[in-house]
């Protein structure tokens, strides 16, 4: 059944989606049941303990998902765009036995967001056992997700967990050139804070740190890192050589 929308398109062609393991079937069934939205920059789709009455799909643009910690302030688990995860579920694990969601998710930028009922999304659940299986695989990676948050928030120091969430942007949402790896994110000093867990005076002087070092070279929200070896060493060990490898792959496919 062919599809009039080219995001839906990319969800049959692209393994990384779990809409790709649907039957003939299955997919007649999402296409008659998914609506799509266009959703500006900077709106929020859904806050945490709303309840949770459709699945959606991030089909084009990117999104920040946070969650409220325990003194009034938000944290950043996850930064996630279309061309990283095309049609990903958002705050998938509020799709299961929780009535609310989990997190808050905004826009960054222009979104295409692609809209499935709750019932529908259980009706193919119960019918589609290859697609159920990736959704639950990815209910997994996203507690797993959080569980590191956690604790890295907990035992890794600052300058440490910023080092981190720059290497992991790198391989997600950097683009090589020749004088570096450009990350041009619409991120202010407030969600940079928020994604490591900080205040924005010491996030912001964190950064100049690394510029002076020549690590990075900051311009407003543009950050272009310079020495992404030096970068990864100031990530520490843990997890990040597999970062290096796979950026490494991705540099030689898109330069």
């Amino acid at each position: 059944m062919l599809c009039d929308s080219p995001y839906c398109e990319r969800c049959t062609t692209e393994e990384r989606t779990p809409f790709a393991e649907l039957s003939s079937s299955g997919w007649a069934f999402f296409l008659q049941n998914r609506r799509f939205q266009s959703v500006p920059a900077r709106s929020i789709l859904f806050q945490e303990g709303a309840p949770v009455t459709t699945a959606h799909m991030l089909c084009q643009g990117l999104v920040k998902l946070s969650v409220r910690i325990h003194n009034g302030t938000s944290r950043i688990v996850r930064l996630l765009s279309a061309e990283q995860a095309p049609c990903s579920l958002l705050d998938i694990g509020s799709l299961g036995v929780h009535a609310a969601h989990s997190m808050t998710c905004e826009t960054l930028a222009p979104c295409q967001i692609a809209h499935l009922d709750r019932q529908a999304l259980a009706w193919l659940q119960e019918r589609e056992p290859k697609f159920a299986s990736t959704l639950l695989n990815s209910m997994s990676l996203e507690t797993r997700l959080l569980v590191q948050h956690v604790h890295e928030a907990s035992t890794e120091p600052i300058d440490v967990r910023l080092a981190r969430s720059l290497v992991r942007l790198a391989r997600h949402h950097g683009v090589p050139l020749e004088q570096g790896i450009s990350l041009a994110l619409p991120l202010n000093r407030r969600e940079w804070a928020e994604l490591v867990g900080t205040t924005r005076e010491t996030v912001s002087r964190l950064l100049s740190d690394l510029s002076r070092r020549r690590v990075l070279a900051c311009q407003g929200k543009h950050i272009m890192i310079v020495a992404f070896d030096r970068l990864q060493k100031l990530a520490g060990d843990r997890g990040e050589r597999a970062v290096a490898r796979s950026w490494r792959g991705h540099q030689h496919t898109r330069m």
